[in-house]
């Protein structure tokens, strides 16, 4: 995955920091570089003008899911996003999960009290199951139901 790419088109510095969650490889490429690469490559400028485009439509959603969902909807649609990117065990319900329960709610946008909450209450309706920091997806039907979701 890339990250940072507006930065180097505007020349401001980026705000966010990044943490793998997983061995990784990152490579750092020069900005005079990346420059000199859009201006002799149209069809690399027109993928990163995709790119960029894609992240704004995301930002754009995610404002919107924020305003207009509820911290259920949030935390088990992130649950949902999270079995989707980290896969499951074997057992196909146990999600391979390496985030704490901080770094959920900075992905749902609550407070790590809202999320141990919004877990408990899916946990009390049989949705999912939790141990430690193991999350099982007991019943994927209600888990969508429950992120206000269209199957």
């Amino acid at each position: 995955d890339t990250f940072g790419h507006a930065s180097m088109l505007t020349g401001t510095p980026y705000s966010m920091s990044a943490v793998a969650v997983e061995d990784s490889s990152v490579c750092f490429v020069p900005l005079e570089m990346i420059q000199r690469f859009l201006r002799d490559n149209p069809r690399l400028s027109l993928s990163v003008l995709q790119l960029m485009s894609n992240d704004l439509q995301h930002a754009e959603q995610r404002v919107v899911e924020l305003a207009q969902k509820s911290v259920r909807e949030r935390v088990a649609e992130a649950i949902l996003v999270l079995r989707e990117t980290f896969g499951t065990a074997e057992d196909g319900e146990t999600l391979n999960l390496p985030l704490t329960r901080e770094e959920i709610a900075d992905i749902v946008g609550t407070a790590p009290e809202s999320l141990i909450r919004m877990l408990g209450e899916l946990k009390a309706s049989d949705v999912i199951a939790t141990e430690g920091r193991r999350i099982r997806v007991k019943n994927l039907k209600a888990l969508i139901t429950a992120a206000n979701l269209t199957q």
